[in-house]
C-alpha cells in the first residue's frame, strides 16, 4: 500500500509543477498585454493632431544636405551628442 508520505510527497511535486507551468503563462500574458499598451500608446502619439501637423510640416521642408539642416536646427557647432 501506498503510505501518507508519498501521497504528500506527490501532491508536492505536483503541486510545483503546476505553479511553475502558471507562472510561465503569466509572465507570456504580461508581455502580450506590456507590447499592446505600448502599441497603444506610440498609436495615440502618432494619431494626435499635433503631431500629425508637424510631421506634416517637416516632410514638406526642403533640406538639400546634412550641413544645411544642422544650420538650421543644431543648438551648436560642436560634434557632440546627448545620451539619453
Amino acid at each position: 500500500m501506498v503510505d501518507i508520505q508519498t501521497v504528500s510527497i506527490a501532491i508536492a511535486s505536483a503541486s510545483v509543477v503546476l505553479v511553475a507551468i502558471y507562472h510561465a503563462f503569466q509572465v507570456r500574458h504580461e508581455s502580450k498585454v506590456r507590447q499592446t499598451e505600448l502599441v497603444t500608446k506610440l498609436y495615440s502619439i502618432y494619431a494626435s493632431e499635433g503631431f500629425q501637423k508637424e510631421g506634416h510640416v517637416f516632410m514638406e521642408e526642403e533640406t538639400n544636405d546634412y550641413n544645411t539642416y544642422r544650420k538650421k536646427y543644431a543648438r551648436d557647432s560642436s560634434n557632440s551628442f546627448i545620451l539619453y
